[in-house]
């Protein structure tokens, strides 16, 4: 079974008349956090970013690989509770696990 085969079969979860109106009320909430973003000044924009780094920790980093083991969904490998801190200066850039845990190691 592939994802998109997975995501067809519980469609009928996704377009219950409750989770649309979740839905919009994430939008509605996330387009206000954009556009307050975008309204403050560059040192304002600063801030936030330097503060949602400082309080946002990933716990897992976790990759959709392909399937394995033939008809499975399989989730890939995960890297848990990374505690020390790690600052770079670009955004890290990867393509599998091993690209991360190279980056940070």
């Amino acid at each position: 079974m592939t994802l998109s085969e997975y995501l067809k079969k519980i469609d009928g979860v996704l377009s219950s008349q409750e989770q649309q109106a979740w839905l919009e009320r994430l939008e509605k909430r996330t387009m206000e956090g954009f556009q307050l973003f975008a309204s403050a000044g560059e040192d304002g924009r600063l801030k936030i970013s330097d503060n949602f780094r400082d309080r946002v920790r990933t716990e897992e980093i976790k990759a959709w690989y392909s399937e394995p083991h033939g008809d499975s969904l399989f989730q890939g490998t995960s890297i848990s509770s990374l505690t020390i801190p790690y600052k770079t200066s670009n955004p890290i850039e990867f393509n599998t696990v091993f690209q991360l845990e190279e980056e940070i190691a």
